[in-house]
Order: C-alpha cells, then structure tokens, then sequence
C-alpha cells in the first residue's frame, strides 16, 4: 500500500499521520508542504506540492504510483474563504479536480479519499432529520459552496473510470489465486 497525502500539515493530517505511522509504519508517502516536512512525527517520504499545478500532480502521481491518495489540501477556514474566495475555489474546486484527474490520467486503479465538510448541506441540516448522500445540498458559504463544487466534480468524475479497479499487477495476482 502506498499512501499519498495533500494538506499533510493542516489539522486533520497532524492528527492522521501518526495513526497511519502506527498502522503501517513508513509505508505511507507524505506530500506537505515542504516547510512544514519537519513538524510530522511518522513522516515517511515527503515532498512539496501544490495542488492548483496540474501538471506537478501528474508527475508526483505518476512518479509515486500511489494506491492511495488522501486528499486533504484546502483552505480549510470559513473566513479566509471569505476573504479570498478565488483562492477557495482555486485550491478547494479546481486543486481537488486536479488530483482526481491526475488519477484518471496515471494511477486509474488508485482510491481517492476526499474530506468533504458537512457545511456543504447548509440550511438542509437544519431539518432535525439525519443527513445521507442522498440529502440535498445547500451550501451558504464560500467555503461550503466550493466544497460542495469539489463534490459534484468528483461525482462527475465517476462514470468517465474513477473505479476501474486495482493495477495490473494485483489483478493478476488475484487471477493467479484462483
């Protein structure tokens, strides 16, 4: 299993990497910002990255080959969404399309683990009614609004062959095991 993570630094990744460090060791690739790389605990190999450079993605996908991406890159704060919302849509709808295409394009077998927010249902959480993927979204933010984009581009993307199934080498193994 070979893990690649964006937005490694920002809160959920502190917490998550040293989980992971725990689970499987250094098998987990690590892509923060480069100069934070120090502040990691459980850091297997790191590298900077920036996920609104399309073709920096591809090369990094392709490159590390990666089962796995965590995608966790974004402005992640209501008010800085606010105050730059072209910065939110740049990093948090077209960074997180980016990935999803990098994937498409070299590693199609690779599992894409996105975190969404719950923001994106807005007014419709107000219900008092239990929320599904069926709940309808009503974003009423700039951060929840490019979440949400996020969502339904990712969503669009899963009829053109975002679950393929995993690489050729696992897929013989497997045809092997019968």
């Amino acid at each position: 299993m070979r893990i690649l993570i964006t937005g490694a630094t920002g809160f959920v990744g502190t917490h998550l990497i040293p989980e992971l460090g725990r689970v499987l060791g250094k098998d987990a690739i690590i892509v923060p910002r480069a100069r934070h790389a120090d502040r990691l605990p459980g850091l297997g190999e790191a590298a900077p990255l920036d996920v609104t450079d399309q073709e920096a993605i591809d090369r990094v996908v392709g490159d590390l080959a990666p089962t796995h991406i965590i995608h966790l890159s974004a402005i992640s704060s209501l008010l800085h969404a606010s105050v730059d919302p072209k910065a939110a849509w740049t990093i948090n709808t077209f960074g997180t399309l980016n990935v999803a295409h990098a994937i498409l394009r070299r590693v199609p077998w690779c599992w894409l683990i996105f975190a969404g927010s719950g923001l994106v249902y807005g007014d419709t959480a107000k219900s008092g009614r239990p929320l599904d993927e069926t709940a309808l979204l009503a974003p009423n933010s700039d951060y929840s609004v490019t979440k949400a984009a996020a969502d339904l581009g990712l969503g669009a993307l899963i009829g053109r062959g975002s679950e393929v199934g995993p690489p050729p080498a696992v897929q013989s193994h497997r045809a092997g095991a019968d």
